[in-house]
């Protein structure tokens, strides 16, 4: 669990990032980006779309809490550094992936929309932030031209970006912002045309501070069996996922709420019980059992309904501080720990077993 939100922390910050990214003095026309529905801005064949109001990520406890290990991190560096915080000025993001068959995650997008976009002048604070970080990261920009519209390139990869409609700053490699141009100009189908992420995000998406809806390639469980290793039960379980839904609420505690699809009921049920199965294993360990995460995982509810798994999970702040808590004493005894001594290296000159004694008794005439 704590990966998934130290990952969700650094998505935010990353979709923050991407506006920064942005050095282009572009026209003030064009509508609200932020008006459109989160699928209207990806591309329709986008394996991935995800969407988080800042605003109520970054007030929440959960971020109050992650944000203390970040004493010289991304964020508040960037803050020193711009002397503001454009993070407080992006009100919602949306992350999407696409890419071929072979390669079906390979571009990342980011559109970040909010008061850091609006207006001339706060996109020149926004170039002038821009050119501070880059600056100090020892990095160069260009500006280029996509889609007829004026954009920024790094000097040194392949990292692009550009202001969309009024409020909008689109970043990732070329082709994310020349087609995510290409779709908000209504010249080319959005993600929303998909009919499985978009019933999927309207039955997860209401009420939610974080939404995710996914659709899986044919050959994702080769690619994860290869990173998981032994969990091959597991991941046998998981052969039939199609797509998925994740929506999660952060405003009071921790609240969850996944649909996963499956090819058949028989799938749903059986993933149903291998994750019940994983979960009694793990509580079979005394230190699990009574710690919180032994609490966290008997909140886990789940129930399979025809084709889908429905999964969810709350936590409160006191149980947010007690996992977090958890985690981070794990960590310190774990950096703490001595590593184990290596096998000494063998003795590059030993001493030869003692010969035989060179002259022993003549045998008796």
């Amino acid at each position: 669990m704590r990966d998934v939100l130290y990952r969700s922390r650094w998505l935010i910050g990353g979709a923050a990032l991407c506006a920064l990214v942005t050095l282009v003095l572009a026209t003030m026309g064009g509508d609200e980006v932020s008006e459109s529905h989160p699928l209207e801005l990806a591309p329709a064949d986008a394996r991935l779309v995800a969407r988080i109001d800042v605003a109520a990520v970054t007030g929440s406890h959960l971020w109050s809490a992650l944000l203390e290990e970040d004493d010289e991190g991304g964020v508040r560096r960037i803050e020193r550094t711009c002397g503001y915080d454009p993070l407080a000025q992006v009100e919602q993001a949306v992350v999407f992936v696409f890419g071929e068959d072979d390669d079906p995650f390979e571009h990342l997008g980011f559109v970040a929309t909010g008061e850091m976009a609006r207006g001339r002048d706060n996109r020149e604070r926004l170039v002038g932030c821009v050119r501070s970080v880059v600056s100090d990261q020892g990095g160069a920009i260009r500006e280029v031209e996509i889609e007829g519209e004026t954009a920024v390139a790094s000097a040194h990869g392949g990292s692009h970006a550009a202001f969309l409609g009024s409020d909008g700053v689109v970043g990732g490699d070329r082709e994310v912002v020349e087609r995510t141009i290409r779709v908000t100009n209504g010249a080319a189908p959005s993600a929303h045309a998909q009919p499985q992420l978009a019933a999927l995000w309207e039955r997860v998406s209401t009420g939610r501070d974080v939404v995710v809806v996914g659709r899986l390639p044919d050959r994702w469980l080769p690619a994860l069996r290869r990173l998981a290793g032994d969990e091959s039960e597991l991941l046998d379980s998981l052969a039939g996922v199609r797509a998925f839904g994740l929506g999660v609420t952060v405003r009071d505690g921790l609240s969850i709420g996944a649909a996963i699809e499956t090819a058949s009921p028989d799938d749903a049920e059986g993933l149903e019980r291998s994750l019940r199965e994983q979960m009694e294993r793990e509580l079979s360990d005394p230190m699990a059992r009574f710690s919180v995460i032994g609490s966290a995982l008997r909140r886990v509810r789940m129930e399979a309904q025809g084709d889908d798994l429905v999964v969810s999970l709350s936590l409160s702040d006191d149980q947010i501080d007690e996992v977090l808590g958890l985690w981070r004493e794990l960590q310190r005894r774990e950096a703490e720990e001595p590593d184990p001594d290596p096998d000494p290296d063998p003795d590059p000159d030993p001493d030869p077993d003692p010969d035989p004694d060179p002259d022993p008794d003549p045998a008796p005439d």
